[in-house]
């Protein structure tokens, strides 16, 4: 039983410490793989970084050969410059205070003669009541005398009775017949206190009904002279949009002005349209010739070669248009230059804008446009590393058309060049639409592979 006893124990020993050393074996191994698992992760991490980090340190500083596609472009001479616009305008003014009502609408053309706007004055209410109540007088006053032609004929009775009256008094005066004559004395004060009672005051009817057609006339006159129609006086454009210098920027006034006094004036545009009422002397609208209108801007006189009086050039306005334009003068003073420029088409597209922004086109060239920075000079010609299919690097000769300070024009597929040999004339191959430039030239070479 003890022999039982001791083996079982023994076995049990055994197996416990089999066991155990297994498990402990796979333990380190497992350690082991997920220590290598995580040293290769780590290994991947740091090398992707690295080349992140590369890729963005080359972007930003120029490592490795960046390049730039050639395409065709144009490039522009230009001349930028502030402008004020010159129109020829006709400012019309109310002759009244008053209430006002415009027929025409912003920007519409206007033939002459059209009528353009109405004022009504501010008392033209009181005007009519006062022409009421003297026409009332008027009719009352007509009416009476209408009375007076029907009882003409007891005043004339009236009248013979009375110088009856007279001569019968004056007889008896002679004859020394008192009793008589003041008997007759008193019928011919009763005769003549009839006879005013039937005639009236003929004089004091007429002088009164005389003032109420006068004053009738003047109040008719006032009314007329109250509501005023406006008319057109020229043809145009016209506009409710002032800007209180249409009589400073006139061709005029530009054309006579010193060119150190010309100043480009702020000023605040005022909409008429917008109001109902109006002061006497204030500007209502403006018509003006939209066949023909101006541009005037100072430069400085080495930027104006070029532009000759007398001739066309094309004018970029407010980043909008490009108009074609007549050089109407250049004047100089000193180191500046006043350029006026006339138009015939458009108005209708800037007549707003006193103020405006313009590039005056010198040239306009067209072809493969390249940054300058491209450019190299080799063996005495000017040129360009360019990378074909296989990134195989050459350098191409180039014509250049025209250039700023920053990009260049040039022309493509075929150039001529003068053979120092033989002094001859020859085509060579250039760039052409497409062909990827070297844009740090300085870092490569000729026929050299870039990756």
């Amino acid at each position: 039983m003890f022999l039982k006893k001791y083996i079982i124990k023994t076995l049990r020993a055994w197996i416990k410490e089999k066991f155990k050393l297994e498990i402990d074996m796979d333990l380190d191994i497992y350690k082991r793989k997920r220590q290598r698992r995580k040293f290769i992760k780590i290994i991947f991490c740091s090398a992707l970084l690295l080349y992140l980090f590369f890729v963005i340190f080359s972007t930003f500083y120029g490592f490795g050969s960046k390049k730039y596609v050639a395409k065709v472009d144009v490039l522009e001479d230009v001349v930028e410059c502030d402008a004020v616009l010159i129109d020829s305008s006709v400012v019309y003014k109310a002759k009244q205070t008053g209430t006002i009502k415009y027929y025409k609408d912003e920007g519409e053309r206007i033939k002459k003669g059209v009528t353009l706007a109405r004022i009504y004055s501010t008392n033209e209410e009181e005007l009519q009541n006062k022409l009421n109540d003297i026409n009332t007088q008027i009719q009352k006053l007509q009416s009476n005398s209408i009375k007076k032609g029907i009882l003409k004929g007891d005043l004339d009775k009236s009248e013979k009775l009375l110088n009856y009256m007279i001569n019968d008094l004056q007889d008896s005066l002679l004859n020394k017949d008192f009793n008589k004559a003041k008997l007759l004395k008193n019928q011919l004060i009763n005769g003549i206190d009839k006879h005013s009672k039937i005639s009236g005051n003929d004089a004091y009817t007429e002088v009164t009904l005389s003032q109420l057609i006068k004053e009738k006339e003047n109040i008719i006159n006032q009314m007329q002279n109250t509501t005023r129609n406006y008319y057109s006086q020229n043809v145009g454009l016209i506009s409710y949009k002032l800007d209180g210098l249409e009589e400073v920027y006139t061709l005029d006034n530009v054309m006579n002005m010193a060119i150190d006094k010309f100043d480009i004036e702020q000023s605040e545009i005022i909409d008429n349209n917008e109001i109902t009422t109006i002061k006497a002397g204030q500007a209502m609208f403006k018509i003006s010739n939209n066949n023909k209108w101006y541009i005037a801007c100072k430069v400085n006189k080495s930027s104006i070669n070029g532009i000759i009086e007398g001739k066309n050039i094309n004018i970029r306005l407010d980043n909008k248009l490009i108009l074609k334009s007549y050089v109407y003068k250049i004047k100089e003073q000193d180191d500046e230059a006043l350029l006026i420029f006339q138009f015939d088409n458009y108005y209708y597209e800037f007549y707003q804008n006193r103020h405006m922004k313009i590039e005056i086109i010198k040239t306009s060239n067209e072809g493969l446009k390249i940054p300058i920075s491209t450019i190299i000079q080799k063996d005495d010609l000017k040129g360009v590393y360019v990378s074909n299919i296989n990134n195989i690097v050459r350098f191409m000769p180039i014509e250049i058309i025209y250039q700023n300070d920053e990009f260049a024009v040039v022309k493509d597929r075929y150039i001529e060049i003068i053979d120092k040999k033989t002094n001859e004339t020859k085509n060579v191959k250039t760039i052409k639409m497409y062909d990827e430039i070297i844009l740090n030239p300085e870092k490569v070479k000729d026929f050299e592979i870039i990756q």
